[in-house]
């Protein structure tokens, strides 16, 4: 989810990677919350009032990766992951791959830090994923690379795929979820967010207005969601300004 951003913070189907678990299906949506801002900053106490079982994935980014924007670990994240495993979400690592073009083995260091430095991480947010099938057999190899690892440590890490479009169907055998529209609502239409796998499917929106935020849950069927009013050059550094309407929604 748009890399600029980085300077500021910095499912049940799967054939090589491994779930973390059913989540209930009663209700209309879920969120899928990029937490884009200091562990410190004032907007995470919204965040913890609010129920896990609508927020349930939070993606953790202290700087495009596991490390700060010094190239170090900040144990403020290490809480930060704690605290959100306590209330019962799902904390997953940012992870940026350059749509199929960096070395692998930056990828594998990448995740290697997340599960060595931060042991809370439940899964990992795959970012900059291509929309053709050409790029499949990187990601499958990224894949199967966590699905090693949730061997080792005996726990099944939640995947997801963000190509920000709709993408090759051949991708949702291996990701969890998938991001198949991350844009402005000027961009959005009504068949924006609809997908043959809803239940895997995860529709970002920024530049929303109220209303037009209630529009897009409403013409979707996707369940993840993440919609939000603020605006480019950096959509994710706070809250949407009708937070818990859109988490009303979601119920």
């Amino acid at each position: 989810m748009i890399k600029k951003l980085l300077f500021f913070l910095a499912v049940p189907f799967c054939l090589i990677g491994c779930s973390i678990g059913e989540v209930e299906e009663n209700k209309s949506g879920y969120l899928l919350f990029p937490g884009y801002f200091y562990p410190a900053e004032d907007d995470w106490k919204s965040v913890f009032s609010v129920s896990s079982d609508v927020l349930k994935v939070v993606v953790i980014n202290p700087c495009g990766g596991p490390f700060d924007c010094g190239g170090n670990i900040d144990n403020n994240y290490k809480e930060l992951i704690k605290a959100l495993n306590d209330n019962g979400n799902i904390p997953i690592g940012y992870v940026h791959t350059n749509y199929g073009n960096r070395d692998i083995s930056e990828v594998e260091f990448d995740i290697d830090t997340w599960l060595e430095e931060y042991p809370g991480i439940k899964g990992f947010f795959i970012d900059e994923v291509p929309n053709t099938a050409d790029g499949f057999e990187y990601y499958k190899s990224i894949v199967s690379y966590i699905t090693d690892w949730s061997e080792i440590n005996g726990q099944p890490y939640f995947i997801v795929l963000n190509p920000g479009t709709k993408v090759d169907d051949i991708y949702y055998s291996i990701a969890d979820l998938i991001v198949i529209f991350e844009n402005s609502f000027s961009s959005f239409t009504d068949s924006s967010c609809y997908s043959n796998y809803p239940e895997k499917s995860a529709c970002v929106v920024y530049n929303a207005a109220e209303s037009e935020m209630e529009k897009v849950i409403s013409v979707s069927n996707v369940k993840y969601f993440y919609i939000t009013d603020d605006s480019l050059p950096f959509p994710y550094d706070s809250l949407p300004s009708y937070f818990f309407k859109e988490i009303e929604l979601l119920k």
